[in-house]
């Protein structure tokens, strides 16, 4: 059994790598509608989903990382790869259009600062080997 450990992950947008980053999370979901009728006993669902995720990543903030975190601003769209197992030929990476709903900025005495960025998938999700 393969395991990884976080210190390898990446996240990359188009050939640029985000800096900075210490951890990032995507949550994927499928949406069933519910298809039963009045006197189904079971419930039944289309086979159809609406697909769809949402994540989180939380960064050392780099202010100088133009084509990095600079580019997640709230309401802005962004191609994300994300690498749970780093950067490497035949390692797997996911790929999505990202739109930042929230970003978060935390300050405290004796810490570095932080910046949180929360998106939403927008379309398709690619799993793929680099």
């Amino acid at each position: 059994m393969a395991t990884f450990h976080g210190r390898s992950g990446d996240v990359y947008i188009a050939s640029n790598k985000v800096a900075e980053v210490n951890e990032f999370s995507v949550d994927l979901t499928a949406e069933f509608a519910d298809d039963s009728n009045m006197n189904d006993q079971d419930k039944t669902s289309h086979s159809d989903p609406i697909r769809g995720g949402s994540g989180t990543m939380t960064c050392w903030w780099d202010d100088t990382d133009a084509n990095g975190q600079e580019l997640l601003n709230v309401g802005e769209s962004a191609t994300l790869l994300l690498r749970p197992e780093g950067t490497g030929s035949g390692l797997n990476q996911l790929s999505f259009t990202a739109r930042v709903t929230s970003e978060g900025i935390t300050v405290r005495k004796g810490e570095i600062v932080t910046r949180t960025i929360a998106f939403q998938v927008s379309g398709a999700v690619t799993r793929t080997a680099q």
